[in-house]
């Protein structure tokens, strides 16, 4: 049988992680970011500080050394750094460093222990850790033959409440003591105790809504914490065996008092326990909430957005906005399980305050071969917000166009480059103004205009001495290298400037057929890539400094490199990440 110390080398770690994470995990090593490293014979466990404190396994199965971490990689089933950062650290240890007790040998020790000895343990411990006190309560509060809800409420609130604000760095680790509370519950679910699990479930939603504006949860654990008591939920439902209308009554008062879009879906996934009866009590207290909004108009915009949209607004219109939210939400989903289009439309156009109402409205008609009155919707769209949203007369001009209506639906597309010149909506004006035989003249008057926005964008910064971003070749270069004139795209860039991926692009163009001009483009573009001083950069700059040297040579200057590249070098010689990739050029140019 294989042993870990047989399979645990520096050449296995590399071939199982791959370069990358192995550079990253050997970084992490040699930072010191490994600690409670624990080898045994047949494993290794460790903690790696990361982005968050990672737990570790390293074990042999099946003659392969294996990897276990609950980093987001590690889950995926990768080999990840932490994974590499701990066998490194293990290699280390193994060096002459004393051998640690592993899991199984305090295991061990453990069980040999009278009760009362490690009962007294386990308290001195908890009295040191309050998050391992909470999980000891959640316990308590379900050993009985009931649930003392009381207690069970109490644990749950210290068991989610942050404290003070929990940063990014810490809220991994709080994520995992939410998901101890949540086992706790499904424990609840799974003892029989089915109707308190219920009710506790819907506690914990609201004490982590309550802490989530306390917590940096910029990686989503939060909604991953919500979809695991959203499902328990209905499990908890089905075997609490509630009175559909009851259970109606129920989802509608949870989905009503929550900004986090909890139980939103309820008249779907909790379909099969509502039954028609309750599906029609759920409709009755939707429909009796959402006949107490007021219609909006296309003025009336700031109370249709989202209410997480809504920053700096007083409560009232953050409660208002949140309210219209989830109810028109609920409607909409009640709605389209019909099958007539206008029952979703006058859900709809109830609330006609953006471009997009009118979009959405055009789309429900259009998918139900309703062609007039898609265009119908469109063109109202269009008239209440001018130049307000782009899909709306994409939508439009698709439609007319599907009508043979191709002079009006091109100078639909044209009103859209007008507003915004440049390659996107050219491209997107071609074939309909091909099939409406203007192509020709729309093509000229595009890039006149395209010519003149430069032009203008270059005056204003010279007269202010700043401007918009759109004051160089840019788009104009693009739309060259579009068409494959490459004269005129060189010519324009050098008149006119250039962004540097548009550059680089230009350059690439022209190495088949102009491969001095290429070079030179690429020689331009090394130097300001090497001032960005990123690794990178870096290597992007030797990439670049790979085709010039190339691209010499074909043009019968090769032996001009080398002297090149050592003014590279002179430059950039405290660069030491750069020079570290110079060696390789440099003999391949000798």
């Amino acid at each position: 049988m294989t042993s870990l110390s047989t399979l645990l080398d520096e050449r296995n770690l590399h071939r199982l992680a791959g370069g990358r994470s192995y550079e990253r995990g050997l970084d992490y090593a040699a930072a010191g970011q490994v600690s409670r490293l624990t080898r045994g014979e047949a494993s290794v466990e460790a903690g790696v500080q990361g982005t968050h404190s990672y737990r570790v396994e390293l074990w042999v199965e099946d003659g392969e050394l294996r990897g276990r971490c609950d980093c987001p990689m590690g889950a995926g089933g990768a080999f990840c750094k932490h994974c590499v950062a701990t066998g490194l650290a293990a290699l280390e240890a193994g060096k002459g460093a004393p051998r640690s007790i592993s899991l199984d040998e305090v295991r061990d020790h453990l069980g040999s222990l009278k009760k009362k000895d490690l009962i007294e343990l386990l308290i001195a411990e908890a009295g040191e850790d309050d998050r391992l006190l909470d999980r000891l309560r959640l316990r308590v509060a379900t050993s009985g033959d009931g649930v003392d809800l009381a207690s069970f409420r109490d644990a749950i609130d210290r068991a989610v409440d942050p404290g003070g604000f929990i940063g990014y760095a810490e809220a991994y680790d709080y994520a995992r003591t939410v998901e101890a509370t949540i086992a706790s519950l499904r424990d609840v679910v799974l003892a029989g105790h089915a109707v308190e699990g219920v009710e506790l479930i819907e506690y914990c939603c609201a004490a982590i809504e309550r802490a989530g504006d306390r917590i940096d949860d910029s990686d989503g654990h939060l909604g991953v914490a919500f979809d695991s008591l959203q499902r328990l939920h209905r499990e908890a439902c089905e075997q609490a065996d509630f009175v559909p209308a009851q259970l109606a009554e129920r989802l509608f008062e949870q989905m009503m008092a929550t900004d986090y879009e909890l139980f939103y879906d309820a008249a779907d996934v909790y379909a099969p326990l509502l039954g028609a009866s309750g599906r029609r009590r759920y409709a009755e207290l939707v429909q009796a909430e959402w006949e107490r909004l007021p219609a909006l108009r296309p003025q009336d915009d700031r109370l249709a957005r989202s209410p997480f949209s809504i920053l700096g607004g007083d409560d009232d219109e953050h409660s208002e906005s949140s309210r219209r939210f989830r109810i028109t939400y609920v409607m909409e989903l009640l709605a389209s399980q019909s099958d007539d289009p206008d029952e979703l439309v006058a859900v709809l156009s109830c609330d006609l305050s953006s471009p997009y109402s009118f979009l959405r409205i055009a789309e429900v008609y259009d998918g139900a071969g309703r062609d007039d009155d898609a265009i119908e919707w469109a063109e109202r769209g269009i008239e209440a917000f001018p130049g307000g949203d782009s899909r709306l007369v994409e939508f439009l001009a698709a439609a007319r166009r599907g009508r043979g209506e191709h002079a009006r639906a091109a100078e639909l597309i044209w009103s859209l480059y007008e507003a915004h010149p440049g390659l996107g909506y050219l491209e997107m004006l071609k074939p309909y103004a091909e099939e409406a035989g203007t192509w020709a003249d729309v093509r000229r008057r595009a890039l006149d205009l395209l010519r003149e926005r430069i032009a203008a964008a270059q005056d204003e910064r010279r007269v202010r001495g700043y401007g918009w971003s759109h004051r160089d070749a840019t788009e104009l270069v693009r739309v060259r290298l579009w068409e494959g004139d490459l004269d005129a795209a060189l010519a324009d860039a050098r008149e006119g400037g250039c962004q540097q991926d548009v550059w680089l692009a230009l350059a690439e163009a022209l190495e088949e057929g102009e491969p001095w001009e290429a070079m030179i483009i690429y020689r331009e573009q090394v130097e300001p890539t090497i001032e960005r001083k990123r690794k990178a950069d870096y290597r992007a700059a030797t990439d670049m400094l790979a085709k010039v040297r190339n691209l010499m040579e074909r043009t019968g200057h090769g032996d001009e490199f080398p002297v090149y590249l050592e003014g590279v070098r002179e430059r950039h010689r405290r660069k030491r990440n750069l020079m570290k990739l110079l060696p390789e050029l440099e003999a391949a140019s000798r």
